[in-house]
């Protein structure tokens, strides 16, 4: 707990984020190895022992970071997925989610694809049980279209999967073929409408 005036939850809340997002700003001209403490404590105009009263280690912001836009996503794709809309368009916003979540978070997911020794393995399995409940969220949802006779039935965890999965393709593509959103519809269309065409 940070020394001095003490702060409201939300005002230390606030300051963490603050701080997080500077250290990713960090991270990402840096790199994780190559940024300290005390560089980042002089881009928030701070004194490094003050840094140190909310986070003792860079590990330590990594994992703040991360907790703090699992927990938003989440929130947020279980609230789409209740939507009283078809599956389709549910589908649709779930993966337009996931995808502004890759493109605002390009810094924190290269760190947990290039440097998963940062992450614990509560952190990892934290991870891992956030990524399942999306996925969740996603079968859920492709099942509910095959018992109302929307999509044909297909392995629907399988699905979740590899619809997930391209989101990294249009987010890290070397080539892109357009515009993310673009690409994304491209990839919508393909899941929905497949490639085959009947005559």
């Amino acid at each position: 707990m940070p020394k001095g005036i003490p702060l409201t939850p939300e005002e230390l809340s606030k300051r963490k984020q603050e701080i997080a997002e500077t250290a990713m700003e960090l991270f990402s001209k840096k790199g994780y190895l190559g940024a300290s403490m005390r560089e980042l404590a002089q881009m928030l105009e701070m004194g490094k022992s003050s840094l140190y009263d909310f986070f003792g280690t860079k590990d330590a912001i990594v994992t703040y970071a991360l907790e703090e836009k699992i927990t938003v996503i989440l929130r947020k794709a279980t609230e789409i997925a209740k939507l009283d809309e078809p599956p389709y368009n549910r589908l649709y916003q779930l993966m337009e989610l996931e995808l502004g979540f890759l493109e605002e978070n390009r810094v924190l997911i290269t760190l947990m694809n290039t440097e998963p020794a940062i992450f614990s393995v509560e952190n990892q399995e934290q991870i891992q049980t956030v990524r399942h409940k999306y996925q969740d969220l996603m079968r859920s949802i492709l099942e509910e279209g095959i018992q109302k006779g929307l999509f044909r039935k297909v392995d629907t965890l399988f699905t979740a999967r590899l619809m997930m999965n391209s989101l990294i393709t249009i987010c890290f593509a070397t080539r892109p073929s357009g515009e993310s959103r673009e690409m994304l519809c491209t990839a919508m269309d393909i899941f929905l409408n497949g490639l085959h065409i009947f005559k």
